[in-house]
């Protein structure tokens, strides 16, 4: 389903306005990049396992990313590793979706992995959570 804002602007918002417009205009190349970005919240660290897929068309490019699972930190390794699973899966079926109209993804056998970040380089990164 198309986003209001595709349907008003005619720029790709999401993955499906990225399919309704390669389906007119065949994307140069498609790039999946993936991550856990770690939120804090009052209570605990909240983590989202997010894709971004880098779409290139003749007239644009697009960034779009969609979080395909989340868990808390004080979650259970049990629970953790279950809800990255899920993570991949969904990326997965989107993978597939994206692929199944022809268009290859590079990148494509990226999956999330648990990794809580631990050392120094990463707290240079905005999107990862570093406690001192």
């Amino acid at each position: 389903m198309r986003t209001l804002r595709y349907i008003l602007t005619g720029r790709p918002h999401s993955t499906e306005d990225c399919l309704d417009l390669a389906a007119r205009q065949p994307p140069e190349q498609v790039e999946l990049g993936v991550a856990i970005e770690w939120f804090p919240t009052d209570q605990t660290v909240w983590a989202e396992a997010v894709a971004e897929f880098r779409w290139r068309f003749p007239s644009a490019a697009v960034r779009c990313r969609e979080t395909c699972g989340s868990y808390s930190a004080l979650d259970a390794p049990g629970v953790r590793r279950r809800r990255i699973a899920g993570a991949n899966v969904q990326l997965e079926r989107t993978i597939e979706q994206i692929e199944s109209r022809g268009i290859a993804v590079i990148g494509r056998d990226l999956r999330f992995t648990e990794r809580i970040p631990r050392v120094a380089s990463d707290a240079a990164k905005p999107s990862v959570f570093h406690a001192s």
